[in-house]
C-alpha cells in the first residue's frame, strides 16, 4: 500500500490570533500537497457496533448502511463488519463490488435486525480482524475505515482498560498501513475514548452522528479525500503545530501525514525535512482564518474546553457562540454545527452570551427562601391516575408547585418533585374528594437538559438580576407573578476551576452525609418503637373522616394512593446500565449508631414535648439537612463529570465481576470498577457499575 509521493509546500500567509482569553499566538499557514499519478483501487471498510446498547439506534445504523452503499460507484470496493461479542465478528459484506444497491441494502437491514443485541462489546477483535484482512491485499488500494459505535466497551474476558489499550494498539497498526480512519459516535457516546481513538491513528477524525444529512456530507468529504489523498512519512521538526484535516494539535516533531494537508505552526515557520520553509509576508485570507478558527474550535470542544471554544468562535462570522453546555448531547450538537459550517459554509446569526449556567441559576433559586419553582404541564390532556375503582384527575391548571429538587447520587440526573392537586372520583358513584399526588420530572437526565423553559415566582432581588441578564422571556400574569426563564440560552455548566482543597472538602461533606443518613435511620427506629406508647395530636381525627378518605384511597394527609397490585411475574426487558456510587469506606457505623441513639434518647427524656412529636420534628429537620447537603455534593459531582475535571485523584483502582440472580429468570451481570483515595483519616470509595440485565 506504500508508494512514492512527490511533496509540494505552499505558504498561505500569517496572522497573530488570540486563541484563548489568555493566549495569543503568531500563526503560520501552509498547504502541503502531493502530485499523485497512480490511480489505485478505492476500498471502504465499515465497522458497525452490534451490541445491546446500539439497539435504540438501529434505524440510524440502517440509514448509515444505506447511505454508504448508495454513495459508492461500481468500481469502489466495500466491506462491512458487524462486531459485538468476542470472536463473533460477522462479515456482512466482504470485499465486494456493489452491483444491485437496493437488494444489498434490503438484505443488510434484515441482518442488522437479526444480529444486533450482543451482550458484550469488543471492538479490539474487530480491529484485529480488519487488520488481518487488509494486510493480505495484493492489489494497491486506498483504504478508509469507518467505525460506527457508542464507544461503551464491555469485554467478557478482560477489563475495560485492557480492551481500550488493545484498540489503541490496533489503531496504530492500521495507521502504519496508511489506512484513513474515521470514528462516528452514535447516541450518548463515550466522548473521551472515541476522540482519543481517533487521535491515535492521526489519519482521520471523530464525528458525532446527528442525522442522515450530516453523515452524507461527511462521507462525501471522506470519499473525496480518499480519491486524491496519499500518505507519506514526513518529518515535521516543529514542536507545536495543528493539522486542519484531523483537527489535531500536536507537540512532537515527527508525524504521519495525510495529504493534501493544511498545517498551522505557532510562533515559528514550518520546519520540514530539516529545512525551514519561508513564510509569506502577506496576511492570511479571511476565509482561511475562519476555516482555521472553526477547526480549532472543533478541537477545543472535543477536549471539552468549551469556554475557550466559545471565546474563539464568537469572533467568527460563520458560527454562533458555543453556549449550549457540557453534556454529551450538547457537545454533539456543537460539533455537528461546526462541521456543517466547515463543509457547507454559510452565515449564521451570532447569539448573545450569558455568563450564568443552569446549575448556578438553580442553586441561586434554591438558596433564596422567597423564590418558588413551578412545573409547566405541557401535556394536551389533564394528569390522571386510575386504579380501577378510583380515578385521580388533576385540576385544570398549567403550573404546579415544585416542592423538591433532588440531585441523583448515582447518575447525572436532577429531578423535580411536583405536587399536583386535583380530585379523587369513585368510578361507580362519581362522588369526588379533594386530594393531591406527587409526580417526578427530569430537569437534567443523563447529563442532558430536558427543559427549555423554567417557571418560578422570584424574589424582587433575583428578578431584578435575571431581568438585567435578559433571562426572563415572559410573565404569565401580574396576579400570579410567575416568570418564565429561558434556559436555552444558558450553558448547562461552566468549566470548574476547583480549589486545591476540593478533595478534602468533599470527603468531609460525604462523611457528614453518612452521619445524617444514619441519624435519619435512628430516628425512624425510635419512632417505630414509640408509636405504641404515644400518639400524635394530628392522629386524633374523627374516625369517620378517615373512613371516608380510605374509600377514595386518600391518606389522612390528603395524598391519593392508588391500590394497584404489582405483578412480580411481569416480563422485564433486557437493558444495559451504568452508574456511580460514592461512599466512606471506613465510616464507623456501629459506634456512630450507638452515639446517635443515646444522644437522641437523652433529648427525648429532657424535653417536655410529646416524645413522638419531638422525634417527627427532628426527623423532618434531618431530612431537610440531608437533602441540602446531598444536592450540594452531587450537583458539584455532575458538573465535574460534564466538564471532565475530577474531584478525587484515586490512590487505588481495581475491577471485579458482578453477578446477581433475581426473581425467576431475571439475571444481572456486569463489572464494578472500584477506586479509593485516603484523605486524612477518611477513605473515599467510588464504585462504577457497568450492568447488563437479561430475562
Amino acid at each position: 500500500m506504500n508508494k512514492e509521493v512527490q511533496i509540494s509546500v505552499q505558504s498561505l500567509g500569517r496572522k497573530q490570533l488570540r486563541l484563548t482569553p489568555q493566549l495569543t499566538r503568531t500563526c503560520y499557514f501552509y498547504k502541503i500537497g502531493n502530485h499523485q499519478t497512480r490511480n489505485n483501487l478505492l476500498h471502504t471498510v465499515l465497522l458497525i457496533d452490534g451490541s445491546a446498547s446500539m439497539l435504540p439506534y438501529l434505524e440510524d445504523l440502517k440509514q448509515i448502511v444505506h447511505e454508504t452503499i448508495h454513495q459508492l460507484n461500481v468500481s469502489h470496493k466495500l466491506s462491512i463488519l458487524l462486531f459485538g461479542n468476542e470472536f463473533e465478528d460477522d462479515w456482512l459484506v466482504n470485499q465486494e463490488f456493489i452491483i444491485d444497491k437496493d437488494l444489498l441494502t434490503e438484505e443488510l437491514h434484515k441482518r442488522l435486525e437479526e444480529r444486533c443485541g450482543d451482550e458484550w462489546t469488543v471492538l479490539s477483535s474487530a480491529l484485529e480482524t480488519t487488520f488481518a484482512m487488509l494486510t493480505k491485499q495484493k492489489d494497491k488500494e486506498e483504504i478508509q475505515l469507518i467505525v460506527v459505535t457508542d464507544g461503551h466497551l464491555y469485554p467478557s474476558s478482560h477489563s475495560i482498560v485492557v480492551e481500550q489499550s488493545r484498540c489503541y494498539g490496533w489503531m496504530l497498526d492500521l495507521a502504519k498501513q496508511h489506512v484513513m480512519t474515521h470514528i462516528v459516535g452514535i447516541g450518548t457516546y463515550n466522548l473521551n475514548f472515541l476522540t482519543r481513538l481517533a487521535t491515535t491513528s492521526r489519519t482521520g477524525d471523530f464525528y458525532p452522528y446527528q442525522n442522515l444529512k450530516t453523515y452524507r456530507t461527511h462521507f462525501k468529504q471522506w470519499k473525496s479525500s480518499l480519491k486524491k489523498g496519499a500518505h507519506q512519512e514526513i518529518c515535521l521538526f516543529n514542536k507545536d503545530y495543528f493539522l486542519m484535516a484531523q483537527t489535531l494539535h500536536l507537540h512532537q516533531p515527527k508525524q504521519l501525514l495525510t495529504l493534501p494537508q493544511l498545517v498551522v505552526t505557532f510562533d515559528e515557520t514550518l520546519k520540514l525535512e530539516q529545512q525551514e520553509v519561508p513564510a509569506s509576508a502577506d496576511e492570511v485570507s479571511k476565509e482561511i482564518e475562519q476555516h482555521f478558527k472553526l477547526a480549532y474550535g472543533y478541537y477545543l470542544i472535543k477536549q471539552r474546553q468549551i469556554d475557550d471554544a466559545s471565546f474563539l468562535l464568537q469572533e467568527t462570522e460563520l458560527f454562533p457562540i458555543i453556549h449550549q453546555g457540557y453534556s454529551i448531547n450538547e457537545i454533539s450538537r456543537s460539533l455537528a454545527s461546526i462541521n456543517q459550517a466547515r463543509y457547507t459554509p454559510q452565515a449564521l446569526r451570532v447569539q448573545s452570551f450569558i455568563p450564568l449556567s443552569v446549575f448556578e441559576l438553580i442553586q441561586m433559586i434554591l438558596d433564596d427562601s422567597f423564590s418558588q419553582l413551578y412545573y409547566k404541564n405541557e401535556a394536551r390532556f389533564p394528569i390522571k391516575q386510575d386504579d380501577g375503582r378510583v380515578t385521580f384527575t388533576a385540576h385544570d391548571k398549567l403550573y404546579f408547585p415544585i416542592i423538591q429538587v433532588r440531585a441523583s447520587t448515582t447518575k447525572q440526573n436532577v429531578t423535580f418533585t411536583v405536587k399536583v392537586e386535583g380530585v379523587a372520583k369513585q368510578n361507580q358513584t362519581d362522588l369526588k374528594l379533594d386530594c393531591y399526588i406527587f409526580r417526578e420530572y427530569f430537569l437534567i437526565e443523563g447529563g442532558n437538559l430536558k427543559l427549555q423553559t423554567l417557571a418560578c415566582r422570584l424574589s424582587p432581588t433575583l428578578r431584578k438580576r435575571f431581568v438585567a441578564l435578559k433571562l426572563i422571556s415572559g410573565q404569565l400574569n401580574h396576579e400570579s407573578e410567575i416568570d418564565l426563564i429561558d434556559l436555552s440560552r444558558l450553558k448547562l455548566t461552566h468549566f470548574q476551576c476547583f480549589s486545591s482543597d476540593i478533595s478534602q472538602m468533599m470527603a468531609q461533606q460525604l462523611y457528614e452525609l453518612e452521619q445524617l443518613t444514619l441519624r435519619q435511620q435512628v430516628l425512624k427506629t425510635l419512632i417505630s418503637t414509640n408509636q405504641s406508647t404515644f400518639r400524635l395530636d394530628k392522629h386524633q381525627i374523627d374516625e369517620s373522616i378517615n373512613r371516608i378518605r380510605s374509600q377514595y384511597h386518600v391518606s389522612p394527609s390528603g395524598l391519593f394512593i392508588p391500590r394497584v397490585k404489582s405483578n412480580a411475574l411481569a416480563k422485564r426487558d433486557a437493558y444495559d446500565e451504568s452508574f456511580t456510587k460514592w461512599s466512606i469506606e471506613n465510616f464507623p457505623k456501629q459506634s456512630e449508631w450507638q452515639r446517635l441513639y443515646e444522644n437522641i434518647q437523652q433529648q427525648v427524656l429532657m424535653s417536655q414535648e410529646n416524645p413522638l412529636q419531638l422525634l417527627y420534628t427532628r426527623l423532618n429537620e434531618t431530612k431537610k439537612q440531608r437533602l441540602i447537603l446531598q444536592n450540594k455534593i452531587y450537583l458539584l459531582r455532575i458538573q465535574s463529570q460534564l466538564c471532565g475535571q475530577p474531584i478525587f485523584y484515586w490512590d487505588e483502582v481495581y475491577e471485579k465481576e458482578v453477578k446477581k440472580q433475581g426473581q425467576h429468570t431475571h439475571l444481572t451481570t456486569g463489572k464494578m470498577l472500584t477506586s479509593k483515595q485516603k484523605i486524612g483519616e477518611i477513605v473515599v470509595c467510588e464504585n462504577k457499575y457497568y450492568i447488563h440485565s437479561t430475562t
